[in-house]
């Protein structure tokens, strides 16, 4: 790592302008004509020099130093735009080859990330799920900045462990693959059929690599679900890793998604760089590499499925070199994923979607004719069929399968600071992870941090309504280099307004507090008892046929729906900023022992909220190397005024209430609706609607049923936050 500071500013600008002296004049003038090639519409910066030049400097060099650091409107500096233009050739030749160049406490772009190292290695794990002597080897791909070859220890790596990386089966989604989407009430599966299907085995050798084999480059294969926005790092000194893992298109074994042997074989790398285990350039394992490049400092970073295994990772890794994790929107327990107290409930736009579908998806190696083999795809089926079995989609029920693949369960564990990212309309994966994650880790010594946007399931790398990229750039600086301080203590993190795209407020998640609602004469107060006088309509019934699911959603919240009951509050008199749990508690009974119960807040008053889709700017480009850009998008209202806005929802199987049924047949269940961050606005109303099956999300009934709630029952518990400086 080369800091630049005093006495290079000479060198810099010896070669900008054949001078080590000028005036501030000559820089003034300099900088006016560089910056019309580099921003030639960035009128704004043109002033900023101006002003600058107005200023009392020591020396011109002082000058230059505040010159360089202006930013570009495509969020560089000046100093990367000149690096990118080659207009420090000279100076990058020089420097550049000592690790990541750091300008006023932050690392630049100055690596040309379309000139780097890509080696293909096999990592070899700790598990056989082959049945043989030998562990499995899995693929990695690094590609790392070429200057760096002649150097030792240097780079800092990001690490993304991507199961899709090397292609997926299609297939396994093919509508007579997936799974059927209505009821099927069985017994719970409690004999579980996946035992033993990998063994623990030591290392090929029992001394260690000491050497490496000459180095071979390779091709960048084809990829899948590659974020561009990581050749940003390339072009800041880093090392990027991909992982495709066991079972993908060259690597050896099986992959089960979400289990002991995937952590592992994702954490094989890390103990790589630890110089812990070994790695191979061949899958004889007769060419070892060692990572000599690495600087002792990793981080792990990717979306959904990328960012899950980030997540299991740090619960299970005791690597000394990883530093800490930055998943988006990741899971933090497959089975909510895949269920939700004990029901099937589908991720958004994929009923018929398992985990055992997911798995078959990502066995790349079905699809190399020179990676598989009769015998292994017949072994392959076997244990897709045993994890359809142990799975129990019949039931939902949670089971050893399920507790296996729940990172929940070590999260007090984790050592590494975390940055969260994740979107409140992300109902593929949905927010609740972020919040059941928050939770669980509260006692670990990490430190537990968060971005909440408004989007779906989506990177917000390149998004213009708030600095995301300077704060994961921070972020990295401070974790894998030591540069500044901590970009947030600990619980703490970034929110974006429902109500505003560009108002981001800074919360403290271990601040929040209760709120509890109950029924006075029929509507919801704040308060805990609820008083009804029985005069109320109590009971409601599924009904099994609607043109579509958005007919079904636009029935059930009316406020005199036979589908449902709703109950609102009054108007409220300031704004309500809602952040993390949301629980309901009611008694219920229904004339059949099996379906859903069912919940779901409403914001009940006429407004534009924050879009829940991201906009692209394509005349805008974001700079994200010396020679990468990529379009700004950026998030903003929405189209038109709507009267109802769905804050949240949750589910509960009627089989499997918190209490047995009482002397009038009802039995309590406590539903903990999808954890949310939401701004209601002064003057609106808050609304509770109870109903059985949700056809957008749980199975859907193959008869109609009548539920009953007790009303007296009723208590709605939210939490709530309070916004600071």
């Amino acid at each position: 790592m080369l800091i630049i500071n005093q006495q290079h500013l000479p060198e810099i600008m010896d070669e900008l302008l054949a001078k080590d002296s000028v005036s501030k004049e000559d820089l003034q003038r300099y900088f006016n004509r560089v910056v019309q090639e580099l921003a030639p519409k960035a009128q704004d910066l043109l002033h900023q020099i101006d002003a600058l030049s107005l200023e009392v400097h020591r020396d011109p060099f002082a000058l230059l130093e505040d010159l360089l650091a202006l930013d570009l409107p495509d969020q560089r500096s000046i100093l990367e735009g000149l690096l990118a233009k080659g207009y420090l050739r000279h100076f990058q030749v020089k420097y550049c080859p000592q690790g990541p160049l750091v300008f006023q406490g932050r690392t630049l772009m100055a690596y040309d990330e379309q000139q780097t190292i890509k080696e293909r290695i096999f990592v070899e794990t700790s598990y056989s799920t082959t049945g043989l002597d030998q562990a499995d080897l899995v693929e990695i791909y690094v590609e790392r900045p070429r200057e760096y070859q002649v150097g030792g220890k240097q780079a800092p790596a990001l690490y993304i462990a991507n199961p899709y990386l090397m292609g997926t089966n299609e297939e396994a989604f093919k509508a007579d693959n997936l799974h059927g989407i209505e009821e099927e009430a069985q017994t719970p599966v409690k004999d579980m059929v996946l035992k033993d299907w990998s063994k623990k085995v030591g290392p090929r050798s029992d001394n260690p690599i000491t050497e490496s084999s000459p180095l071979q480059e390779v091709q960048e294969p084809a990829m899948s679900q590659m974020n561009p926005a990581m050749k940003r790092y390339l072009a800041k000194g880093y090392a990027v890793i991909h992982y495709a893992g066991r079972g993908a298109y060259y690597s050896q074994g099986f992959n089960l998604t979400g289990s002991v042997e995937e952590l592992d074989a994702v954490d094989a790398t890390l103990r790589w760089l630890d110089g812990q285990a070994a790695a191979y350039y061949d899958l004889q394992a007769t060419q070892p590499v060692r990572a000599d490049w690495f600087n002792g400092s990793v981080a792990m970073t990717g979306k959904s499925y990328l960012g899950t295994l980030a997540i299991g990772t740090a619960t299970y890794s005791r690597s000394k070199c990883l530093k800490t994790i930055l998943p988006e929107a990741g899971i933090s327990s497959w089975y909510d994923y895949y269920r939700y107290n004990n029901l099937v409930v589908a991720p958004q736009g994929y009923p018929g979607e398992d985990i055992d579908s997911l798995s078959w998806y990502c066995e790349s190696f079905l699809m190399n004719p020179t990676n598989t083999s009769p015998n292994r795809r017949e072994r392959f089926m076997e244990l897709f069929d045993q994890m359809r079995h142990d799975m129990d989609r019949e039931s939902g029920h949670y089971n050893a399968f399920w507790d296996e693949r729940n990172y929940l369960n070590q999260a007090d564990q984790i050592q590494i600071p975390m940055l969260i990212i994740h979107g409140t309309n992300d109902w593929n994966v949905k927010i609740s992870h972020l919040f059941k994650l928050l939770k669980a880790s509260g006692q670990s010594k990490s430190c537990r941090n968060f971005l909440i946007h408004r989007g779906k399931h989506i990177c917000i790398h390149s998004m213009t309504n708030f600095p995301f990229l300077p704060l994961m750039d921070a972020w990295l600086d401070h974790y894998l280099l030591g540069l500044g301080q901590a970009p947030l203590k600990n619980g703490r993190g970034y929110v974006q307004s429902n109500l505003d795209p560009d108002d981001w407020q800074l919360v403290d998640y271990d601040q929040r507090q209760k709120l509890n609602y109950c029924l006075q004469e029929g509507a919801l107060v704040k308060g805990e008892a609820s008083d009804v006088t029985g005069k109320e309509r109590h009971t409601f019934k599924t009904a099994l046929d609607f043109s579509s699911a958005k007919d079904w959603q636009e029935q059930l919240v009316q406020t005199d729906s036979p589908l449902a009951l709703r109950f609102d509050s009054s108007e409220l008199e300031s704004s309500l900023h809602l952040h993390g749990d949301m629980v309901l508690t009611i008694e219920a009974k229904s004339d059949r022992p099996k379906g859903a119960l069912s919940c779901m807040l409403l914001d009940l008053g006429k407004r534009q909220m924050v879009d829940e889709r991201v906009y692209s700017t394509t005349d805008k480009q974001l700079a994200i190397g010396l020679t990468s850009r990529l379009p700004q998008t950026t998030f903003s209202l929405e189209p038109q005024d709507q009267d109802v806005h769905v804050i949240t929802r949750g589910w509960m199987n009627l089989e499997t209430p918190e209490a047995i049924a009482n002397d009038q047949d009802y039995a309590r269940y406590r539903i903990d609706m999808i954890g949310m961050d939401y701004t209601l606005a002064k003057g609106h109303r808050l609304g509770l609607v109870i109903f059985g099956n949700d056809y957008l999300y749980t199975l859907h009934p193959k008869q109609s049923q009548t539920y009953e709630i007790n009303l007296s029952s009723l208590n709605l518990q939210l939490d709530m936050i309070d916004e600071f400086e």
